[in-house]
């Protein structure tokens, strides 16, 4: 099933009071619905991590929250008259591009001669680029020197 399939099918079972409303209204239920359900995976999750493998359902249960969620989310951009599928290939797009996955981004730190100066060392459709890092507020470090080649 694609994207906007499962949307079109999905508005159909919205028997909120606010279904087939405009503005505000119409938003607050699904938008309340994603928080909620997020915060049900996040509960999944916690019993997870407190339970391990006496919580026999946790796969289950995730399928069961994120099926949740993304009713909700397909509930959301119809409401904002937005394909599911171009949100999906939109923001597939922006990741691809964003880490250059395509070339098989490589990230990790590395010190140069001095092991207190952390080096970013980054494969991009450019090649290697080293960005140098110097210390900025407490905390904080910013962008020294970038040579890409």
């Amino acid at each position: 099933m694609d994207f906007r399939t499962y949307q079109v099918e999905a508005l159909r079972t919205d028997v909120s009071a606010a279904a087939g409303k405009d503005g505000r209204d119409a938003l607050i239920v699904p938008m309340l619905g994603l928080a909620g359900e997020a915060g049900q995976l996040l509960s999944e999750y916690k019993k997870h991590l407190r339970d391990g493998d006496a919580h026999k359902l946790f796969k289950e249960r995730v399928c069961e929250e994120l099926g949740d969620l993304l009713w909700y989310l397909a509930n959301v951009a119809s409401k904002f008259d937005l394909n599911l599928d171009d949100v999906a290939r939109s923001n597939l797009a922006k990741a691809q591009e964003r880490w250059d996955t395509a070339n098989n981004p490589l990230h990790f730190w590395a010190p140069l001669k001095n092991p207190f100066e952390p080096v970013c060392v980054i494969q991009s459709g450019l090649g290697f680029c080293r960005e140098r890092m110097m210390r900025g507020q407490p905390g904080f470090w910013n962008l020294d020197e970038r040579v890409c080649g």
